[in-house]
């Protein structure tokens, strides 16, 4: 479902939970959430939550989106900047859901391309997950790419830990037809 103005506290214990088990993961603070969320750069309008039986969070999709940036990319940019489900819940396809609906959302605001990055230690499998939706690696700490790891996203790890994902270079178009290939949107 899009992401609701009223729940953000309600989002960011989820958030929090989903990221218990992460190596170097810190709890989100209210006043650091609510500028995540609001701040610059902040697109809730483009986010989305995934709720249980009794509504309860249990996973969330926060994107957010940089103008400035397209100048130096040549394209335009939404970032999928934090990505967590609650462990009971995941291996359900919940966060492969919520990343298809951030993709229809970045598409139907114009952007060309989606951007997301990972901690390469994630015990989760993440950077399987993104490649099966089409993304590719255009960075790592071998070999790092200026215009990409000017973008990693480094709240729950350290720079070097992290891979940072592009998409396809045919762009959005090909994730959003690998997403319907596989039933996810």
């Amino acid at each position: 479902m899009p992401w609701p103005a009223d729940r953000d506290e309600e989002i960011r214990h989820a958030k929090n939970n989903a990221f218990r088990d992460h190596w170097g993961s810190t709890p989100s603070s209210e006043a650091n959430w609510q500028q995540q969320v609001h701040g610059f750069g902040g697109r809730p309008d483009w986010s989305f939550i995934a709720l249980n039986a009794n509504g309860d969070v249990v996973a969330h999709c926060l994107n957010s989106r940089y103008e400035a940036d397209d100048e130096l990319l040549g394209r335009r940019d939404g970032w999928i900047n934090n990505l967590g489900t609650l462990a009971a819940y995941r291996g359900r396809g919940i966060a492969s859901a919520l990343i298809a609906h951030s993709l229809r959302a970045f598409a139907k605001a114009g952007m060309t391309h989606a951007s997301i990055g990972v901690d390469s230690a994630n015990p989760t499998g993440a950077a399987e997950l993104y490649r099966s939706l089409g993304f590719v690696r255009c960075s790592d700490r071998s070999r790092t790419s200026s215009r990409c790891s000017r973008f990693t996203h480094t709240d729950n790890a350290t720079l070097d830990e992290r891979i940072n994902f592009g998409p396809c270079e045919a762009g959005l178009g090909e994730n959003l037809d690998r997403v319907r290939a596989n039933g996810w949107g």
